[in-house]
């Protein structure tokens, strides 16, 4: 089976400089999505953006801010939203505030923001999670797992 090269028309990614994001970024733009890119500091993400051959209108923004959020969605008006965000992969990042505001809170949010669009405009949601959440699970995970995250990235 080959892969498919459709994308959505416009794409709004949420970490569009973490690992999952970059490279889901540069797939999008290698088919012509209309690409809005959520970072944290333009300035470090040009770089990772023409190593990649990302090319996307580039968002400044503070995704613990759901207003912010909002504004954007609301603004770029995407087909697909991408929430590929996280905290504390990175072993810098340990702050337990920021943890949970990205990892659980900023999901919470985006659901709601996308609930608010009139349905026959509202963007499809891809959210991209990790293992780590389900802990120390033995055997396969599914749909049914239940979350048992035993670090603060997971």
């Amino acid at each position: 089976m080959r892969p498919s090269t459709a994308a959505p028309q416009s794409a709004l990614v949420l970490g569009a400089t973490g690992f999952v994001g970059r490279w889901v970024a540069r797939r999008l733009s290698a088919v012509g999505a209309d690409l809005h890119l959520a970072v944290r500091d333009p300035a470090r993400a040009h770089p990772v953006f023409s190593a990649y051959a990302i090319d996307g209108a580039v968002h400044p923004i503070d995704l613990r801010q759901p207003g912010e959020v909002r504004e954007l969605v609301a603004r770029t008006r995407p087909d697909t939203v991408f929430n590929l965000a996280g905290y504390g992969v990175d072993r810098s990042e340990r702050d337990e505030s920021a943890a949970f505001a990205i990892n659980r809170d900023l999901v919470a949010a985006v659901c709601e923001i996308l609930l608010d669009v009139e349905p026959a405009s509202r963007p499809a949601l891809v959210h991209v999670g990790s293992a780590l959440e389900y802990g120390q699970a033995a055997g396969d995970l599914n749909e049914t797992t239940a979350p048992r995250p035993d670090t603060l990235y997971g």
